[in-house]
């Protein structure tokens, strides 16, 4: 059986995540974004290659 790229069989993702869910997953997004943005412009991801 395959699931897809969502691992849902099926239905909406409403269905199977609350909000909370979705604001939590927007506040990970976030950090991530800001840690590589962070990364990049201050050149250290650039120093260690």
């Amino acid at each position: 059986m395959s699931f897809g790229t969502n691992m849902h069989p099926e239905g909406a993702p409403m269905e199977y995540y609350t909000r909370e869910d979705a604001e939590r997953a927007i506040k990970y997004a976030e950090e991530i974004i800001g840690y590589v943005r962070n990364k990049i412009f201050s050149g250290s991801a650039l120093r260690k290659c």
